[in-house]
């Protein structure tokens, strides 16, 4: 019973392998595939940073209102709630 069960999980283990190094090759073709479809990443236009949104962000983040955001505090739950709504936005 011991060598069906070694033999079983062993043949598993192969075929999991063996599919999931498949399904990376099969995604790396696909990318490269959309790579040549586009512009290369040099020519492509580059996302606007505005300084100052992100230094409100982190301003609110670190201010005394959220009383240290330690795990399981309120101050850590408004971080929390703060950042998935921005995240969703």
């Amino acid at each position: 019973m011991k060598k069906w069960t070694v033999f079983l999980s062993s043949a598993l283990l192969v075929f999991v392998c063996v599919f999931a190094k498949e399904d990376r090759a099969a995604a790396q073709a696909k990318t490269l595939a959309q790579m040549k479809g586009k512009t290369s990443a040099a020519e492509a236009p580059l996302p606007m940073v505005d300084k100052e949104k992100i230094r409100a962000h982190v301003k609110y983040l670190s201010s005394d209102e959220l009383e240290g955001r330690g795990t399981g505090q309120r101050g850590g739950d408004m971080a929390a709630d703060y950042i998935g709504k921005q995240f969703a936005s």
